[in-house]
């Protein structure tokens, strides 16, 4: 078995293993576009709301459409559009994963704000994890595998919402 198809297996098993509260980000070194014709991936178009049933989809993240929100510590809130090569979809980032991504929780995020004055380097952390989140999310531009629930089931209920996500490097 090749490389690639070795960490294409090992990525594809990843999302189908339970994840341990709070953690769903996973990072992938390389999958390739053959997932698109494994017979678990979806296309974004079928993405149904009478289904409580996520499904999983090699996309795109063509770009943020909000700003990232702590919403006053309870969790994070990030809205991104995707592109599958077929359809584009406004989507919500699911706080594990945003929480993941970030390294620290909205709740932790106002603890540290709250420190910024009295421990510079505090504030120093806090603005490299913003940065380093961004540029994943850039990253995602090269493609990412994501399991997407619809909007059915996010807890906003007004978008479909990423709950497990792997990035590809290219």
């Amino acid at each position: 078995m090749s490389l690639l198809v070795e960490r294409e297996t090992e990525a594809a098993s990843a999302l189908s293993e339970p994840v341990a509260a709070g953690h769903t980000f996973l990072d992938c070194q390389c999958i390739g576009q053959e997932h698109r014709a494994r017979s678990d991936l979806k296309h974004l178009s079928d993405l149904n709301d009478a289904s409580p049933d996520p499904i999983r989809v090699q996309v795109s993240i063509v770009t943020l459409i909000e700003k990232l929100y702590s919403n006053n510590g309870s969790h994070w809130t990030l809205a991104c559009r995707i592109n599958d090569g077929l359809t584009s979809l406004d989507v919500d980032i699911s706080n594990g994963v945003l929480t993941e991504l970030i390294g620290f929780s909205a709740e932790d995020s106002i603890a540290m704000r709250q420190r910024f004055k009295s421990e510079p380097k505090v504030k120093e952390i806090f603005a490299e994890s913003l940065s380093q989140c961004q540029n994943k999310l850039i990253s995602g531009r090269n493609g990412c595998l994501v399991e997407l629930e619809p909007a059915s089931c996010s807890q906003q209920g007004k978008k479909p919402r990423i709950v497990k996500l792997i990035l590809q490097s290219r």
